[in-house]
């Protein structure tokens, strides 16, 4: 069972959210160039990514205990904080919200600082938030969870 940190940082990587990001870029010719990918840019799309991920983590948590999967933020929360699920799954959310805020503060200074001024970063951010929220959307209808 992975610590928190741990978990935060292997699920980056462990779904398919970046895979998904470069698709928006190719399926749209939005491609943004290596040095408008800066250190604003990529915390944005660490930050997409993380709620992505934990947006998943919290709908399919039902699915993965039913299941016997440990591969869960939620579940992480609960171990290491020896603490409910019911108590996990709420700091889970409260960590969800406060990343959504911290999501639109870095977009606010990516924009502020896309000088001079670049519509494609603006396109691909668009679409990649139409991607997170495409992914929620799925997740809820979906008879997968």
């Amino acid at each position: 069972m992975p610590d928190i940190e741990t978990y935060i940082e292997k699920r980056q990587h462990s779904g398919s959210v970046y895979i998904c990001f470069d698709l928006v870029e190719r399926g749209d010719a939005t491609f943004v160039t290596t040095n408008a990918r800066d250190k604003n840019f990529n915390e944005l799309m660490t930050s997409a990514n993380k709620i992505a991920n934990w947006t998943n983590d919290i709908l399919s948590l039902k699915k993965e205990i039913d299941n016997g999967e440990i591969h869960n933020l939620i579940i992480s929360v609960q171990k290491e904080n020896d603490c409910t699920i019911e108590e996990a799954l709420l700091n889970v959310k409260e960590l969800t919200v406060l990343e959504i805020k911290k999501y639109s503060e870095l977009k606010n200074k990516l924009y502020a600082d896309n000088e001079p001024f670049n519509s494609k970063i603006i396109k691909y951010v668009s679409r990649v938030e139409n991607a997170v929220r495409a992914n929620y959307e799925w997740s809820l209808t979906t008879k997968r969870f």
